[in-house]
């Protein structure tokens, strides 16, 4: 008789669900390390390329062929995009980065007299009335 013979189902269970948790955690553990590894390697022969004295978009379409470094290209340039995010003083938890207007916002903006329809007024709104958060 194995060690788990005389362990009730609902044990073996729990154990199962704990194994599985576990198995996810490094699972992604696991995949950070290799998109880290990645990235350290894309530095290093992007250095290596810069260095030789080669533009990187002379070198890279020779490496992975033009049509697959255009797209290529494009989400390297959608990751190093960086918007500014806004908070809002007297409630920290409720921060505005992007894309449609949070309630809130919307609210505080009409409050002041502010036309959440004018981009302009918006920006005049975000300086003057939200904290600005340093990444």
């Amino acid at each position: 008789m194995n060690h788990y013979g005389s362990i009730e189902a609902e044990k073996i269970r729990q154990e199962l669900e704990q194994l599985e948790r576990q198995r996810e955690e490094l699972q992604r553990a696991l995949e950070q390390k290799r998109q880290q590894a990645k990235r350290e390697l894309a530095e290093r022969i992007k250095e290596m390329i810069i260095t030789a004295g080669y533009d990187l978009n002379d070198i890279c379409p020779l490496v992975v062929g033009s049509r697959r470094y255009r797209t290529a290209k494009r989400s390297l340039s959608r990751e190093k995009r960086h918007y500014r995010k806004f908070a809002d003083p007297k409630h920290p938890e409720r921060v505005y980065s992007r894309g449609p207007l949070p309630w809130w916002m919307r609210e505080m903006m009409q409050e002041k007299g502010y036309d959440v329809n004018d981009k302009a007024a918006r920006e005049a709104f975000k300086m003057k009335h939200l904290r600005l958060l340093e990444d």
